[in-house]
């Protein structure tokens, strides 16, 4: 071992490398996560995705989504904006699905317009649903 890499083990030991943020790590398969403004506040089991293009040519953009609710949290509490009904979302969510590596989807400025929750008692399992009118989509590739 030179005297390189014995200093380099030190400056290693004081200011060790950070850890990668929440969400910045590439993913291998498919991630649907949540966003208000460019902060991370949770995350979507399942999406299901309508555009439709309406008579005066502008884009109608709705979605479906679902996750099972873990610790009693409805699914607009899990998303950590303080609102529990329909009426009290104040901002809009970013939904961005990220397809591996290959291709990032974002609906723009999406607004829950329904909630709906399912009780499964043979296995104890809660699910929780919502529909999104968004304003927009787009996809982009990524790297």
């Amino acid at each position: 071992m030179t005297i390189r890499d014995l200093f380099n083990k030190l400056i290693r030991f004081f200011k060790p490398e950070p850890p990668p943020a929440p969400f910045d790590v590439k993913p291998i398969s498919t991630v649907i996560i949540v966003k208000v403004g460019d902060k991370a506040v949770g995350a979507i089991q399942s999406l299901s995705i309508t555009e439709k293009r309406c008579e005066n040519d502008s884009l109608s953009v709705t979605a479906k989504a679902s996750r099972v609710r873990f610790d009693k949290a409805r699914v607009a509490e899990a998303f950590s904006r303080g609102f529990v009904h329909v009426s009290s979302q104040r901002y809009p969510l970013q939904i961005e699905i990220i397809d591996g590596d290959k291709i990032t989807t974002t609906l723009r400025n999406a607004w829950i317009t329904a909630l709906d929750y399912t009780y499964t008692t043979g296995d104890w399992i809660i699910t929780d649903q919502m529909e999104l009118e968004a304003e927009t989509i787009f996809s982009f590739k990524t790297a």
